[in-house]
């Protein structure tokens, strides 16, 4: 392997720490509750979609009541925020990756 291709590799691995390290200022650590969020992430559109939301059809969302938000609809709003967050973050990591 060159010089270079490995210069790569490792600013490529810099910048996914980098992003992982932004992502986890909103995130617990593990894969399981990695794949916890993308379930809440779900109920949370599905909730800012609902016109009338209840906390019984959104228990995930309703367990963060009221350390999120009010109501079902407040914590879907700030869960919705900081989901955009990630998506910021790993689209500006993918774009850096890309030009390397």
């Amino acid at each position: 392997m060159s010089d270079l291709a490995r210069a790569r590799l490792a600013a490529r691995k810099q910048v996914d720490d980098l992003a992982e390290t932004a992502c986890q200022q909103w995130a617990s650590p593990g894969p399981c509750r990695n794949a916890i969020y993308g379930l809440v992430r779900e109920q949370a559109l599905a909730c800012l979609a609902d016109p009338a939301p209840t906390a019984e059809a959104y228990e995930l969302l309703a367990a963060q009541i009221p350390y999120s938000g009010a109501t079902v609809a407040e914590v879907a709003s700030v869960v919705a925020a900081t989901a955009s967050a990630w998506i910021s973050i790993e689209r500006s990591a993918l774009i850096f990756v890309q030009q390397l």
